[in-house]
């Protein structure tokens, strides 16, 4: 059973950043385990997912960066997308392969960018998609943002508990996206240790089953990995706004809706 015990204190914050000039990222889930992140007017998509295979809605309109956490179907489907190039996660090292229409090139550690006067990074940490060095499923990347001072982590398909280096490149994180399907990625309660490894203020739980998707995925995975938690919010919409007066509160779960369309 899923509790909601986040107070109204707490929501009325998640919204404050739109009446301030604070620093703030807009988060909007779209399903399985995409998320776009709208900072500065900036839109940053990652790991879009084939239509085919689900029943949610592909994201619309122009991106300034599209990531991937690793090359699959439903991590990596650019091919609907309004984009010039793409930042596929290499997984077997520290660095993405930007895929343009002529050409390809390699980007290693951390690149910082500026919005006026505001920036963010990116970089990529390499990780796999099992626990046995990527045997069985091969590789995968853990994305890494950082807003200005707001840290996400989107860990893709992360198949294992982190190791020291890991974590020491991935750092300090206030949001992390984490898979909670033991059926194809890993165990529920490996999932809570890389919680407790990375010490995240946030957790946003993804790539779960809903009725709008086809996988094999367990229907009680969400339900079991919620009960980990103290405090768990099943936030009623697939879009919220982040500042650091929200980050500040106490650990929790927050469950978003994916984006439904009328």
């Amino acid at each position: 059973m899923r509790k909601n015990t986040l107070n109204i204190f707490l929501l009325m914050l998640m919204f404050s950043s739109c009446k301030n000039n604070m620093n703030s990222v807009q988060i909007i889930y779209y399903g399985h385990s995409c998320f776009e992140f709208n900072y500065e007017k900036y839109r940053i998509l990652v790991d879009p997912f084939t239509p085919e295979w689900f029943d949610y809605e592909l994201p619309k309109g122009q991106f300034d960066k599209v990531f991937s956490t690793h090359d699959a179907k439903d991590h990596s489907y650019f091919e609907g997308l309004n984009i010039s190039k793409l930042y596929l996660a290499s997984g077997a090292k520290d660095e993405f392969k930007i895929i343009a229409k002529d050409k390809s090139s390699l980007q290693k550690g951390s690149v910082t960018e500026y919005i006026g006067k505001k920036k963010f990074s990116y970089w990529s940490v390499a990780s796999f998609h099992d626990e046995v060095q990527g045997q069985k499923n091969g590789v995968n990347g853990i994305i890494c943002f950082n807003f200005n001072g707001i840290k996400i982590v989107h860990l893709g398909d992360i198949g294992h508990i982190l190791e020291e280096k890991q974590i020491k490149s991935i750092g300090e994180v206030d949001i992390l996206m984490i898979p909670v399907d033991s059926y194809y990625i890993i165990e529920l309660e490996k999932a809570r240790e890389i919680v407790n490894q990375l010490s995240p203020t946030m957790v946003i739980p993804m790539h779960y089953k809903t009725e709008k998707s086809s996988n094999k995925a367990y229907k009680e995975d969400l339900d079991n990995f919620a009960t980990m938690f103290e405090e768990v919010n099943e936030y009623n919409g697939s879009s919220i706004t982040v500042n650091r007066k929200t980050l500040n509160i106490k650990p929790y779960l927050l469950i978003l809706e994916y984006l439904k369309v009328n």
